[in-house]
C-alpha cells in the first residue's frame, strides 16, 4: 500500500480574498504540489497577473498545477455561487477551499464609527464567508476529500488593542466552522480554522505611521512584548500538509500559528 504525500495533483483549490504576500505563497506552494488554484477576489486584474506567474513556471515545469483568477464582489449568494460555478468550469472540480476575506483594519468597540464599523465588517467579512460556506459544500460533497480552511488573523497574538469586534467575528467564525465539520463528516471532508500571527502585511496595517516592518513589529511588542512576525511560508506549508492525505484526522479545529 503506498504511503499517503503532501501532493496534490489532480485537485482544484479556490483561494477566496484579497492577493496579499501569504495568498501568494500559499498558490505557488499549491501549484508546485500539482494542484490547479483558482483565485476569486473583487480584484480579478491583480489576481490574474499572479495566476499568469503561476502558469509561466509551469512551461518549465510541467507537473506544476495552473492557474487563473475570476472576480467576485461577495455582495450576494448569487454572486458568490456564480464564481465558484465558474471556478469549477474552469479546471473541471473543486476539491479544497481557502477562506482568506478576514481582513486587516483595526476595529475597536470604542468610538463614535464603532457601530457602522460592526455592520461594514458583518457586510464584508463574515456574510460573504457563509455565503461561499454554503455554495462551496455542494461542489465538494462527491470528491470524498474536500478540505474547507478558514485563515483569520489570531486577536491576541497579533498584539492589538483595537481588534476587539474582529475577536468577536473571529469566535463566532470558529464555532461556525466546528459544527459545520460535524455536518461533513459523512462526506469524508474536513473544515478546519487557522488563527495566523501577525505578517508583515498585518503589521504595516495596524502600525501605518511606521516606515519600516521592523518599526511596525516593535510597535506591536509594546502591546506583547514577545510578539514575532509569523512566516507566509510556514503558514502555506501547514496548509499543504491539512490539505494533503496526511491532513484528513484534522477536523472540526481552529489551530493557532505564531
Amino acid at each position: 500500500m503506498s504511503e499517503p504525500s503532501l501532493t496534490l495533483r489532480e485537485r482544484t483549490t479556490v483561494i477566496a480574498g484579497p492577493l496579499t504576500n501569504l495568498t501568494q505563497n500559499i498558490a505557488s506552494l499549491f501549484t508546485q504540489s500539482g494542484s490547479d488554484v483558482v483565485f476569486i477576489d473583487k480584484n480579478q486584474e491583480t489576481c490574474q497577473r499572479m495566476a499568469n506567474v503561476i502558469n509561466d513556471q509551469r512551461e518549465i515545469h510541467e507537473k506544476f498545477g495552473r492557474a487563473s483568477a475570476i472576480r467576485c464582489d461577495f455582495s450576494s449568494p448569487k454572486a458568490c455561487q456564480e464564481a465558484l460555478s465558474q471556478s469549477a468550469q474552469t479546471f473541471g472540480s473543486i476539491d479544497i477551499y481557502i477562506d482568506a476575506l478576514f481582513g486587516t483594519a483595526a476595529a475597536p468597540v470604542k468610538g463614535e464609527k464603532s457601530l457602522d464599523l460592526f455592520e461594514e465588517l458583518i457586510t464584508t467579512e463574515l456574510k460573504p464567508s457563509f455565503y461561499l460556506a454554503h455554495q462551496v459544500v455542494n461542489y465538494l460533497k462527491n470528491r470524498k476529500r474536500g478540505r474547507l480552511i478558514f485563515l483569520v488573523p489570531e486577536p491576541f497574538l497579533s498584539g492589538s488593542a483595537n481588534d476587539t469586534t474582529h475577536s468577536l467575528l473571529r469566535g463566532g467564525l470558529s464555532s461556525f466552522v466546528k459544527s459545520l465539520s460535524c455536518e461533513l463528516v459523512d462526506q469524508s471532508t474536513t473544515a478546519n480554522v487557522l488563527s495566523i500571527g501577525p505578517t508583515e502585511e498585518y503589521a504595516l496595517h495596524h502600525s501605518p505611521e511606521s516606515s519600516s516592518v521592523k518599526q511596525a513589529l516593535e510597535k506591536l511588542k509594546t502591546h506583547h512584548p514577545y510578539a514575532k512576525l509569523v512566516n507566509s511560508e510556514a503558514v502555506a506549508g501547514t496548509l499543504l500538509y491539512l490539505c494533503s492525505p496526511l491532513g484528513s484526522a484534522v477536523n472540526g479545529q481552529t489551530l493557532t500559528l505564531t
